[in-house]
């Protein structure tokens, strides 16, 4: 396998800033020139589907996601702070719903569109909070055409727009592109962010990385030094004090969670843990469960982020 320059995950970078609105995605599972389990390699010519030509999308696919969040402040918080009431709001709980529809193009380009859906899991809410009358906090519609997000409101008016940087999705559709054969179930887990893992990759940038690897049973368990992706990543040495510890389920191609420390005196910052569809059903991730851990350094105000994101009504079109 030849050296392969791995772009820091957005999850690890978080929460080694110390924001706590982190996702669950593992260190090593980016496409990579190793990836072989993703995509099947078919010497067929691009040129014989009609999708590649035209500007039909080369693929669609539609899911729902609902995500409970809430924040436990874990110390006093000092009296007089101007900040209480604010965190105090800000530490309620939430819980919201879409639906995602996702489009991607024969020249890498793609559409994303949401839309809000009321909340089915008020079970997980307080009693309280499960009373209330149900208010979106998302935009009615969202739109991502080349790489610009566009808001809507009920009336259908924008208001509002945003440019994004890059995504993965552009080299996702040049692998795509380069074969006629696609495994609907493992592309699911990349939409979502977490694709099937690939054993020999993962292992092989943990030997190139001096991690130290452990195996119990059908669990495998990798702690990588953070340093050591130093020259990928352009952090600064105090960013990259932290080591983290997955757990992967080789022989079922899941990566089952991530803890995320800082080395001085091994304090967690972020723990998650991913639950699967059965592998005869798809072995989709249908749950992401995670938690992030917080320390204000002017309040010294500790607390911790929870989060439980729900994913269901996976459809995926293949038209290539």
């Amino acid at each position: 396998m030849k050296n392969v320059k791995l772009p820091y995950p957005k999850a690890l970078w978080s929460a080694a800033r110390g924001v706590r609105y982190a996702p669950a995605i593992a260190l090593v599972l980016m496409t990579s020139s190793c990836e072989k389990s993703f995509i099947q390699e078919s010497a067929t010519s691009a040129a014989t589907s009609s999708a590649r030509l035209s500007s039909e999308p080369l693929l669609t696919t539609s899911y729902e996601i609902e995500e409970y969040s809430a924040t436990q402040i874990l110390s006093k918080i000092p009296e007089g702070s101007k900040a209480k009431a604010f965190m105090e709001i800000a530490a309620q709980p939430r819980l919201v719903r879409q639906k995602v529809e996702f489009s991607l193009f024969a020249d890498g380009s793609f559409e994303i569109e949401t839309a809000p859906l009321e909340p089915t899991r008020t079970d997980l809410l307080p009693e309280p909070f499960r009373k209330k009358k149900y208010e979106s906090v998302l935009a009615s519609k969202t739109v991502v055409q080349n790489n610009v997000a566009h808001f809507y409101d009920q009336n259908g008016k924008e208001t509002q727009s945003s440019k994004l940087k890059g995504t993965r999705f552009n080299k996702l559709a040049e692998k795509i592109l380069s074969s006629s054969q696609l495994n609907k179930d493992e592309f699911a887990n990349e939409i979502l962010g977490s694709p099937l893992v690939n054993e020999a990759y993962i292992l092989g940038v943990a030997r190139d990385k001096n991690a130290e690897i452990k195996t119990n049973g059908i669990v495998t368990e990798i702690r990588f030094d953070l340093e050591s992706f130093a020259e990928e990543s352009n952090e600064s040495t105090e960013n990259l004090s932290k080591y983290t510890v997955q757990h992967y389920d080789f022989k079922n191609k899941r990566m089952l969670g991530e803890r995320l420390y800082d080395k001085q005196g091994d304090k967690l910052l972020y723990k998650s843990t991913v639950f699967y569809s059965p592998v005869d059903k798809g072995n989709q991730m249908e749950k992401v469960l995670s938690e992030s851990f917080f320390e204000d350094p002017e309040t010294g105000v500790k607390t911790k982020f929870i989060k439980q994101a729900f994913y269901t009504g996976m459809k995926v079109n293949l038209n290539i």
